[in-house]
């Protein structure tokens, strides 16, 4: 037991409140599958009457269905070039298998009922993202239920369903990662915050760690910082909760060489990168979940400040051993990218901006990315100050403000940031609400309820931000949008499909749907492993057009191609007044471009290489 002398006092709150008013399984499941539901029900609903896309509307979505397609075509499992992708003989990208297997299991068994292969494709977009509702809301729900009991479950599974539909990243064609990287991040939490530190419960979080490592990168920080956090509530309760944090610890080791296995090339076993999941990874992870379970194990019985300093030591060598093995990875994740691309491409991803540079372009998305976050953890301190179930504010606490420093560098960082701000606020709404239903009960505590339900919202805020913007800078930019949109038209790449095959010079934007829709290579998309193919466009794009044709055909590019509308190419043209994209729109004759006819729209221009 804990060290009542010496150690803090036990955390007895989140018993007593929460354990005799939870919910059951049975209860959990029936609220995740109404709520799923509804929105399943919606976004049929939506597509049967507008139609669409089966496709979502990201790059990463088009492109990820470019490597499904190769991957049941016949390349290999460990195999993850993008041969069609950059320069020759291809880029390496840095994406997981495992995302990439339900899909393509769900276009075969979809392929069982049709004949046609892009009905089959659209039957398992639109099934795939779907899937992952209700597990998001499930965990939602549990974690609530855990923390405050049914009703509290209850406010977080709307506020999971909340999430998944203001995201857009669970509705239908949304394949790339990051709906199920949410999914994991609400699974380890829901795990971790398990009243009664179940065994049961530290396996399940560990998997969810293990998996979210395996898919991305970078959901790191936010699994470095629950670990801690778990180990620092071993270290608050003692043996009470070494189950749990003994079996999260060697879950977590176990289940990242198990990923590890199963995913990376046996030729990349000691290879080290930042961007995916790698031998510095799997090493941290490893040493860092035999260490946690070791300490756990044999400091049993020492005191709260004795298991403290055994953890900080811990941490120290884990640090140390980051230091040592992949330093270069403690740096900005785009350190080592060209400063032209930093410049010219990646301040126009609006999920890599930071947040100077989403102020100074469009403030008015800043509220609702930032907000809500740092409302939960105001809730998380106060409860922390007021010893109200600390030890799950703690952790909270400390995950949730590791997503919104993230979110401070990358503006990504706000869909784990905000998910996890569901936790400690539908608590605290939960509370409000009890209090509401006193006899005695002041009209203020009513006001607060309705205030603080409303301010969880990050969609309150973005509509807000969004009202209080310039109305004039708003239209301009929905007006930039709509002639991106005339550019990026599925027609308009469809028509390149009739060229013979070629290498296509585009910009970024255009890489993942021509790759899509035409079996052309292409040099540029927009993923930093393709920085030579980028940068051969960009640099062409500003160059003489003597310069820039020797550059294009060395790159080996067959065609080029430009719109009058597209965003990127209108920076060229600023930049370059005389360079090759500029006297293109402009309609010059240029030697060694040889103007394509065909039934891409009239502010598309096709060029030959010649």
């Amino acid at each position: 037991m804990a060290d009542m002398t010496t150690g803090p006092m036990p955390d007895t709150s989140h018993e007593t409140s929460s354990i005799a008013t939870q919910a059951n399984a049975g209860q959990l499941l029936k609220i995740a599958t109404a709520l799923a539901a509804s929105l399943v029900i919606y976004y049929l609903t939506n597509f049967i009457v507008h139609g669409g896309d089966y496709v979502g509307p990201d790059n990463d979505d088009a492109m990820r269905l470019v490597i499904v397609r190769d991957f049941i075509a016949g390349q290999g499992w460990f195999d993850h070039m993008q041969y069609r992708l950059g320069l020759t003989p291809g880029t390496l990208m840095h994406w997981s298998r495992l995302i990439d297997l339900p899909i393509a299991l769900l276009i075969r068994l979809a392929g069982l009922f049709t004949s046609d292969p892009q009905t089959a494709e659209a039957i398992a977009l639109f099934v795939w993202p779907l899937s992952l509702i209700f597990p998001l809301i499930y965990f939602t729900a549990l974690a609530g239920n855990r923390l405050g009991g049914r009703q509290t479950a209850l406010i977080a599974a709307f506020f999971g369903l909340s999430h998944a539909f203001a995201t857009g990243r669970f509705a239908p064609g949304s394949i790339d990662h990051h709906n199920v990287q949410m999914v994991l991040i609400a699974g380890l939490t829901a795990c971790l915050l398990d009243p009664r530190y179940r065994r049961a419960s530290g396996i399940g979080a560990g998997l969810c760690a293990a998996l979210a490592l395996a898919i991305g990168a970078e959901t790191t920080p936010l699994i470095a910082i629950a670990a801690a956090a778990a180990a620092f509530r071993w270290a608050m309760v003692g043996e009470k909760c070494a189950a749990l944090t003994e079996a999260f610890a060697i879950a977590f080791a176990g289940f990242s060489l198990l990923a590890y296995v199963a995913t990376v090339p046996p030729a990349n076993y000691f290879m080290t990168a930042c961007d995916t999941f790698s031998a510095g990874y799997l090493a941290l992870a490893c040493a860092g979940g035999v260490g946690l379970f070791s300490v756990t194990r044999f400091a049993r019985a020492a005191t709260f400040a004795n298991r403290l300093l055994v953890l900080v030591i811990l941490g120290a060598a884990a640090g140390a051993l980051a230091l040592f093995i992949m330093p270069e990875c403690l740096a900005s994740p785009y350190a080592n990218l060209d400063p032209l691309l930093v410049e010219l491409w990646l301040s126009s991803v609006s999920e890599a901006r930071s947040f100077s540079s989403q102020w100074s372009l469009d403030p008015s998305v800043i509220s609702g990315h930032y907000l809500v976050p740092l409302l939960a953890l105001a809730v998380c301190l106060f409860r922390i100050l007021r010893n109200v179930k600390r030890q799950a504010h703690i952790l909270l606490g400390l995950m949730i403000a590791a997503a919104w420093a993230i979110t401070f560098v990358q503006l990504r960082g706000s869909l784990f940031a905000n998910l996890l701000a569901i936790f400690p606020l539908s608590l605290a709404i939960s509370d409000l609400r009890t209090a509401t239903q006193k006899p005695d009960a002041a009209k203020t505590t009513t006001l607060a309820f309705v205030v603080l339900a409303i301010a969880s919202l990050p969609a309150f805020w973005f509509a807000a931000g969004h009202a209080l913007a310039n109305a004039d800078r708003a239209d301009a930019m929905e007006d930039a949008v709509a002639q991106q949109q005339s550019c990026e038209s599925d027609e308009n790449f469809k028509a390149l499909a009739t060229l013979p095959p070629g290498t296509i010079a585009a910009v970024s934007n255009f890489g993942a749907p021509i790759l899509r829709f035409t079996d052309h290579r292409v040099l540029s998309a927009p993923y930093h492993r393709n920085q030579a193919g980028m940068l051969a466009v960009l640099k062409s794009a500003m160059e003489t057009p003597e310069d820039a044709h020797k550059r294009l055909k060395a790159a080996g590019a067959d065609y080029l191609v430009i719109c009058q509308d597209d965003n990127e190419t209108s920076v060229f043209e600023s930049r370059a007044p005389e360079g090759l994209f500029a006297k293109l729109k402009a309609g010059k004759q240029i030697e060694g471009f040889v103007p394509l006819s065909g039934s891409w729209n009239g502010i598309t221009q096709v060029f030959a290489l010649k």
